[in-house]
């Protein structure tokens, strides 16, 4: 399973079992609200506010905005801790260069910039 779908499915999980309402923008400009009960690898299962359910595929998707933040991780548990990043060392400095004077050249037709000697 690639990253992009993992994640994917990871989100779509805490907002299924969180019972988060989302506002789902389709390709078309529609705006649908309700919460999402299931979903598979190409589409969502969303409930409204009447308790009906649609079936929405994937590929119609823009963006989906979940009405309170998301936390994708369990501080609790150490397998969904992100990993601390490793210090890293400053790059050692370079010596200043004094700027080049540059002179335009043509050649022919062309224009080309080049450093004077």
């Amino acid at each position: 399973m690639a990253f992009s779908e993992a994640l994917q499915s990871k989100v779509l999980d805490v907002l299924r079992t969180g019972g988060t309402e989302v506002t789902v923008f389709l390709v078309t400009g529609v705006r649908l609200v309700g919460r999402i009960v299931a979903h598979d690898a190409y589409s969502l299962a969303l409930t409204g506010h009447g308790g009906g359910l649609q079936l929405i595929y994937k590929h119609a998707v823009t963006t989906l905005v979940p009405s309170s933040p998301l936390s994708l991780y369990d501080p609790s548990s150490s397998a969904d801790r992100p990993a601390a990043a490793a210090p890293v060392a400053p790059a050692p400095a370079r010596p200043a260069e004094p700027p080049k004077k540059l002179k335009l050249v043509r050649q022919g037709t062309r224009l080309s910039l080049a450093a004077e000697e």
